[in-house]
């Protein structure tokens, strides 16, 4: 199925009213066309984080370098992985909620450029 708003804004006139109405601005998401593989993250910047100031569990960072994804430095990533075992009240949760907020600023827009 076809987005409709997101064929709107991809035409310059169609951006321009959508701009003038107040609409959002859609960009094309990353889309796979073929099947899930053992190395799903093969290249991409990766981004793990926990509550408060816990490191994210070994298992789970090694799992992500297994499946090739790159643990990022300080630059965009594509995937954000959030570890909440270690929530065990309100405050924690609220906590990585406000963490996984800041880290949201990271991700890079998923304008089908690149996996």
């Amino acid at each position: 199925m076809t987005d409709r708003l997101l064929s709107l804004v991809q035409h310059p006139l169609g951006r321009r009213l959508a701009r003038l109405f107040n609409l959002p601005q859609p960009v094309p998401l990353l889309r796979r066309q073929d099947a899930w593989t053992d190395e799903e993250l093969l290249g991409r910047p990766v981004l793990a984080i926990a509550p408060g100031s816990a490191a994210p569990l070994p298992s789970l960072l090694a799992a992500i370098v297994a499946q090739g994804g790159v643990p990022s430095g300080d630059g965009p990533v594509r995937t954000l992985v959030i570890d909440a075992t270690g929530c065990r009240d309100v405050p924690a949760l609220r906590a990585l909620f406000e963490q996984a907020q800041l880290a949201m600023v990271r991700v890079a827009p998923g304008d089908g450029s690149s996996p």
